[in-house]
């Protein structure tokens, strides 16, 4: 018997926390193993979301080099056992592009190292690159497919991508998909002759999922859920984006006012030991407590006062989703697409950029009971669900973009 499924290959750089990857494993969930078969290719096979990837996906993972364009301990031996006149060349080339500036940090190694890289043998109906960067660029020159999927997590202009490298890689696409109206306008704006690829898909959130994840047991010494005061959490990486320099502070601003408070931030990433630094500096280390990674982080939301996030930035945020469906208020600064998702004094509050105008929100909720219960009660209300965003995900696979 012939097999009619379609079969998809899908790319990411592992499943550890984060937005395109929560929505990913939503997706996997919604998929009919029936009609598609899925290979997923990881280049590292980990990640705080790996238990929840359904059985009907296939993990696969790269060969070397491109296994290895991520340095580390365990890939090493790679490096070293090229000759010295190899290894020097990749060298010469990294520092050449570098002072040049011209390209970010993804699109400099994708140069070095494309040409080392062999193709997937597997020939694919459709082949996606879940995230944008690197998992783009191997998409479009190592699978092969007959249709090919990338994607853009966030506004463009924010991740500081050379637009003519990228531009050449978008015209050889398919589809483009973006998260929000927003980030397609500027994905638009910055490639204009491009907009007959453009698409909008939401970042899918499953709340069956999050409702049964937060109901689960919390056996972690880091966090005290009988803690009698106030109790916020942020959740999403360590990293420049999440703004988390302006979080301490605040924290420090509520620590002044004398205020019973324990701040938890759930993540990961390379300023864990600035930040750390930060708050012995400011004496709030029993104030703000740096969890790292948790793999069921919904647990820890539900047990939560306040969600909080510091963003510069976002594309559509699925911590604020995920919060909305557990009903918790949000207190969220205002970057541009924020207004997409949350109303101010409607479902959250949307303060300024400022330490002070973070603190004052939060105080907002603290103090004037009568505004924390009108929010929630417009959190229940309002129903967040978009499970039903499958259906457009699977028509572009397909080949139908749905109308922007």
């Amino acid at each position: 018997m012939i097999d009619m499924k379609c079969n998809i290959l899908i790319h990411i750089g592992s499943l550890n926390a984060g937005g395109a990857e929560k929505s990913l494993i939503s997706f996997l969930s919604l998929i009919d193993p029936e009609l598609y078969n899925v290979d997923l290719l990881l280049l590292k096979d980990e990640g705080v979301f790996r238990n929840l990837l359904p059985k009907h996906v296939k993990v696969i993972l790269p060969e070397f080099p491109y296994k290895c364009l991520a340095v580390s301990p365990k890939n090493m031996s790679f490096y070293l056992s090229h000759s010295p006149k190899f290894l020097f060349k990749k060298v010469y080339s990294l520092f050449r592009l570098i002072f040049r500036n011209l390209l970010s940090k993804d699109q400099i190694i994708w140069q070095i190292w494309k040409h080392d890289i062999g193709e997937l043998d597997k020939q694919y109906d459709v082949a996606i690159s879940y995230i944008e960067g690197i998992p783009n660029y191997y998409v479009i020159d190592k699978i092969k497919a007959q249709r090919k999927i990338l994607w853009v997590h966030n506004e463009y202009s924010k991740l500081k991508y050379d637009k003519d490298f990228d531009k050449e890689y978008f015209e050889k696409a398919d589809v483009v998909v973006t998260v929000s109206e927003l980030c397609f306008q500027n994905l638009l704006s910055n490639f204009p002759s491009l907009k007959t690829r453009f698409c909008v898909l939401e970042n899918i959130t499953n709340p069956s999922l999050v409702r049964e994840l937060a109901d689960q047991c919390i056996q972690d010494d880091q966090f005290d859920d009988s803690y009698n005061g106030l109790i916020l959490l942020s959740i999403g990486r360590l990293h420049p984006q999440k703004n988390y320099d302006l979080a301490i502070e605040a924290a420090r601003i509520i620590n002044d006012m004398g205020i019973n408070f324990k701040w938890y931030i759930i993540g990961d990433g390379f300023l864990k030991d600035s930040l750390s630094k930060k708050i012995d500096e400011l004496k709030l280390n029993d104030r703000v407590i740096l969890l790292g990674i948790r793999e069921n982080p919904y647990s820890y939301m539900k047990r939560s006062h306040i969600i909080v996030q510091s963003s510069l930035y976002e594309g559509k945020s699925i911590v604020i989703d995920e919060a909305k469906i557990l009903h918790k208020p949000i207190v969220v600064t205002n970057y541009n697409t924020v207004y997409n998702v949350i109303s101010d004094h409607i479902n959250g509050l949307i303060c300024e950029m400022t330490p002070e105008s973070v603190a004052e929100s939060i105080m907002e909720l603290y103090n004037k009971p009568e505004v924390l219960k009108t929010i929630t009660r417009n959190l229940v209300e309002e129903n967040v669900n978009n499970v039903d965003e499958i259906h457009k995900y699977l028509d572009v696979i397909k080949g139908v973009l749905p109308i922007s």
